[in-house]
């Protein structure tokens, strides 16, 4: 009798939402004047997965919807969208996080949708050997032409290589690199790769991501001229054009068929392949399609600045730089929404009390699995996959902290920059994965060695680097030793031989004049070489009270 009368409540009350709001809705609702419009969108290359969304939008009638006739055309090699959008060619482009430089340069040029989270782009190097980037000094390393290679610049540029590498303009051909007659080519990591794969060729990507350079890729845009003249038709291609994502995200088998009409030349395999990266790098289990923040460009445009890609002077406001949606104005009509929504507050607040009970747990269990989404995010974000340390981006934060602490309070810090001596010779004597191993057992036994306030990272590679505060000469040379022991510890578990073991710079800092966080950890970097120049297993220890007085200990194994 309950479950009845339950069902009868409902159906009543939905009979009265329909008499008394179907008269309201129709009073609101405005006719769309911007059917049939044709609009132009320039791709950033040529037809491939990496662009599926729109094709869909457009082969599933997902454009057709909101009144749009969209031409999507194909780009090559010379074609830049920033330009063909901004000379009125195109009316919607797709672009990397350039965008914020093209903005310090004058161009008018807003961001819609960031359909890649991070950057796609990698150095691609020839062979099993796990290079770094300063392996690239001296070589010929291919690139975009300008900034057409952004995230790639930057890691060159943050690691002071941008002009020790012989620089060629790409050719777009990998079989350069197959060739060698370059050391590294600037790839996809969806396209190159596959080909390398089907080849059975062995070979190494170099990802600025694990380096700390995390752009936004794959990013829509349009003309400020378009935004703020019709703000409603960017909604409406934006909104037609994640729903095309959100279905090549949820069939993959399906919307391969519909890119092969625009890229008959790739197999499905290869298709299939660039489908997997692209999920990878649009990180839709954590975030929403297309998702951008203010505080993500801005910190994008800081990173610019510090490596000089970008001058102080031409800074932008980055909110001038992302499309402001549509808003309705007010008018006479507007009272009618907001009794409408008044009134269906009220009446969903009683059918609320009704459901409590059955809402409540799935309320929680959301949640739940939003915070765990969130923290499964921040620890990707800054921890080493491989052995679970802090990474360079968290280790640098640790370390502006630290400095800034030294600069209040007169504290010192010791930062050691520490070297695996040997470990080239395990991946090649023993395979890369008994390297892993080796690494990952010796991130555990270096953090058993240092205090719970201090931090171990990962630096890359077979680098590590160690952050401590109020650390004096004798405990920083104990440090060392029992860093070194800790390593050969490591390297004789797993039965290594030759036996791995550590070289180490380690700087006492005690007086910022000077100073800052890059330099000091280019101090404690230049140590440690200057100690495995002389021969390996030993620590330099550099007491710094200002640049001008240095002593400096050296010790061998």
């Amino acid at each position: 009798m309950l479950k009845l009368s339950s069902q009868y409540f409902l159906s009543t009350l939905l009979s009265f939402l329909i008499i008394v709001f179907t008269p309201i809705v129709s009073a609101t609702v405005e006719k769309n004047d911007d059917q049939n419009q044709q609009i132009t969108l320039q791709l950033r290359w040529y037809h491939q997965y990496q662009f599926a969304g729109y094709y869909v939008a457009k082969e599933l009638g997902y454009y057709d919807e909101v009144g749009i006739d969209a031409l999507i055309v194909e780009g090559a090699p010379g074609i830049d969208p920033v330009k063909q959008v901004t000379k009125g060619r195109a009316d919607f482009g797709v672009d990397n996080s350039g965008l914020v430089w093209a903005r310090s340069q004058g161009m008018r040029v807003k961001a819609v949708a960031a359909i890649f989270q991070k950057s796609a782009m990698r150095f691609i190097t020839k062979g099993s050997d796990k290079y770094t980037p300063k392996d690239m000094s001296g070589k010929s390393v291919m690139l975009l032409p300008d900034f057409g290679s952004l995230a790639l610049i930057a890691l060159l540029k943050q690691e002071g290589l941008l002009n020790q590498i012989q620089r060629i303009n790409s050719s777009h051909n990998i079989q350069d690199l197959i060739n060698d007659k370059i050391f590294a080519f600037n790839g996809y990591a969806s396209n190159e790769p596959f080909a390398l794969e089907a080849s059975n060729l062995n070979y190494r990507l170099i990802d600025p991501a694990d380096y700390g350079i995390r752009f936004y890729s794959d990013v829509l845009f349009t003309s400020d001229r378009l935004s703020e003249g019709n703000p409603k038709l960017v909604d409406a291609f934006k909104a037609a054009s994640v729903k095309g994502w959100k279905y090549a995200l949820d069939y993959p088998e399906e919307t391969v068929n519909i890119v092969r009409k625009y890229a008959p030349h790739k197999s499905r395999s290869h298709l299939r392949f660039e489908a997997n990266i692209v999920r990878q790098h649009m990180v839709a289990d954590f975030v929403d399609i297309g998702n951008m923040s203010n505080d993500r460009w801005a910190d994008i445009q800081r990173h610019l600045v510090a490596i000089e890609l970008i001058q102080p002077e031409n800074t932008i406001m980055v909110d001038s730089l992302l499309h402001k949606p549509y808003k309705k104005p007010n008018s006479w009509k507007d009272h009618l929404e907001y009794f409408a929504a008044l009134s269906f507050l009220i009446v969903m607040l009683t059918i609320a009390l009704w459901v409590y009970r059955q809402r409540a747990k799935s309320l929680e269990q959301e949640v739940i699995k939003t915070k765990e989404s969130e923290a499964k995010l921040f620890i990707a974000a800054t921890h080493d996959s491989l052995t679970e340390l802090p990474n360079r981006l968290l280790f640098m934060d640790r370390l502006e902290v630290v400095l800034d602490d030294l600069r209040r309070t007169g504290l010192h810090c010791a930062i050691a920059f520490i070297d695996l001596d040997n470990f080239k010779c395990v991946n090649d004597s023993y395979g890369h994965h008994k390297g892993d191993e080796l690494l990952r057992l010796t991130a555990q036994r270096l953090k058993n060695e240092i205090r719970a306030s201090s931090t171990i990272a990962r630096y890359g590679g077979d680098e590590f680097v160690f952050l401590g505060r109020n650390i004096d000469e004798s405990e920083a040379a104990s440090l060392s030793l029992r860093l070194i022991d800790a390593v050969k510890e490591a390297s004789n578990e797993l039965k290594i031989e030759p036996q791995v073991t550590a070289t180490i710079g380690i700087v006492l800092v005690k007086s910022m004049e000077g100073l800052n966080a890059q330099r000091v950890i280019s101090i404690a970097d230049k140590l440690m070489y200057d100690r495995k120049a002389t021969g390996k297993g030993g620590f330099t220890i550099d007491v710094v009270n200002n640049p001008l007085n240095r002593n400096r200990l050296d010790v061998a194994e």
